[in-house]
């Protein structure tokens, strides 16, 4: 029912606008609207002038903390998060993870934290508001999206913009606005491990 509203809706439009190419491909080929009728414009945001300004580790300096930062759904990716901080984990005894957002997947990456024997080391948030997550942006030492499927990606900017490291997904539609991003192919847990610890093992960071 919600696929065909969405498909009438698309083509009795005059003109859709699509976030990425990763949405134009999309809604050409699932939804069969003409290319032409469909133009780019990919999402921007807010400069920051407090941009590098970093919020107090509650853990403490020598706890890096990885971010999973959005909905605890299929599309986000928190299940690989999840795989990845124990390979992590593994290998940093003080890195800690943070999980913040709510879901239908939520309870079940809770109990796969404690499977992992990790749970220790894992914290879920639930929702944040505006300025909560922002402070959370400014504590997290990287930033991981690994999105299944992700039209483009906002708290990848969102990450930049508080001067935080990320990692995304690499068919996450900010990917065609950004150049030179950290990408990760969504299931290679272990491609994602060794870019975390690479990051948070960076003095420079």
């Amino acid at each position: 029912h919600i696929l065909r509203r969405e498909r009438d809706g698309l083509r009795a439009a005059d003109r859709v606008i699509a976030n990425s190419y990763v949405t134009k491909r999309q809604v050409v080929e699932d939804y069969r609207v003409p290319p032409d009728r469909v133009d780019v414009v990919h999402w921007g945001i807010e400069r920051d002038e407090g941009r590098g300004t970093r919020n107090a580790n509650p853990f403490g300096d020598d706890s890096p903390i990885v971010l999973f930062l959005g909905r605890m759904v299929m599309q986000k990716g928190p299940d690989y998060f999840i795989e990845a901080a124990a390979r992590v984990a593994a290998l940093h005894p003080t890195a800690v993870f943070v999980l913040a957002g709510t879901g239908d997947m939520l309870e079940r990456i809770m109990e796969r934290a404690i499977d992992l024997g990790i749970v220790h080391r894992v914290f879920f948030t639930g929702g944040l508001s505006h300025p909560e997550t922002d402070r959370m942006y400014r504590m997290a030492s990287v930033v991981v999206m690994p999105s299944v499927r992700e039209p483009f990606g906002l708290v990848a900017l969102e990450s930049i913009r508080a001067g935080t490291p990320v990692i995304v997904s690499r068919n996450s539609g900010v990917t065609e606005a950004v150049a030179n991003m950290v990408t990760v192919d969504f299931w290679d847990i272990n491609d994602m491990a060794d870019k975390i610890l690479a990051v948070i093992s960076d003095d420079a960071i």
